[in-house]
């Protein structure tokens, strides 16, 4: 991407739905009260399709991006295992909601291997292979433009060292998560911007065509004490799915 269409790209921040739904100060309270940290099922949801991933990885001693943040909530699982974990987010009200609350919680030694910045994450500020993990949980959805999605992706495998791992999950199309979506809009209940749910053979080919080679996939539908083979099919139609791919060269 050159320095016009970065500069295109951040300059439209502000206009995209995802923004202005996260500067709300009801969003930020929920941060504040470490809302999603307490509800069982939305972390379940996470360790069974996110975690997994990085564990898949080997996060330990590791450089991680993650790029998207709303409560931090990796942040406390992983931080002082990484050798430095690195959140990104292109709302700054947002972030700095986060850091307060990294700074309440999270022991002093632990703080200071997590790094929280403003970026875009069609534009990344970081030199081509800085890190050993690229990472975008429940991210890539809000970005409307089918283009800004592509080059996001783009992005997290240009920052990605050859031989390091791009982890991406996503609202699964073939799922209950399309409905629900609509539904949390209709009555409100909807705290976020714009989603577009993916089929597994989509973000793989996206994956793909970013240069990156895609391992394992995987969503919340499992049995975690069962092979990851008898877990093939169940997986399929997971609300949150996502891949774990390689880079290459």
């Amino acid at each position: 991407m050159g320095t016009a269409e970065k500069q295109k790209a951040n300059r439209s921040v502000r206009d995209d739905p995802s923004y202005r739904a996260y500067v709300d100060e009801p969003a930020r309270r929920l941060i504040r009260q470490r809302w999603w940290r307490q509800r069982w099922s939305y972390v379940a949801t996470k360790a069974l399709s996110d975690w997994e991933l990085l564990a898949l990885a080997g996060v330990r001693g590791k450089r991680v991006l993650n790029v998207g943040c709303s409560e931090p909530i990796d942040e406390f699982f992983f931080a002082g295992i990484a050798s430095l974990w690195v959140t990104v987010d292109f709302v700054e009200a947002q972030l700095r909601t986060a850091s307060h609350v990294l700074d309440e919680d999270l022991s002093a030694q632990h703080r200071q291997t997590v790094a929280i910045c403003a970026a875009n994450a069609v534009s990344l500020p970081f030199a081509d292979n800085t890190f050993d993990i690229a990472a975008a949980f429940s991210t890539i959805e809000h970005i409307p433009s089918a283009a800004d999605r592509r080059a996001a992706i783009r992005e997290l495998a240009r920052v990605t060292r050859p031989g390091g791992h791009v982890l991406i999950t996503l609202p699964n199309l073939f799922s209950l998560a399309p409905l629900a979506h609509w539904f949390w809009e209709r009555t409100g209940r909807a705290h976020y911007g714009f989603v577009r749910s993916y089929a597994p053979f989509q973000l793989r080919r996206a994956l793909r065509a970013a240069g990156l080679r895609p391992l394992r996939f995987t969503s919340e539908y499992k049995l975690p004490t069962w092979p990851h083979l008898l877990n093939w099919w169940p997986m399929r139609f997971g609300m949150r799915m996502g891949y774990l791919a390689r880079k290459e060269i």
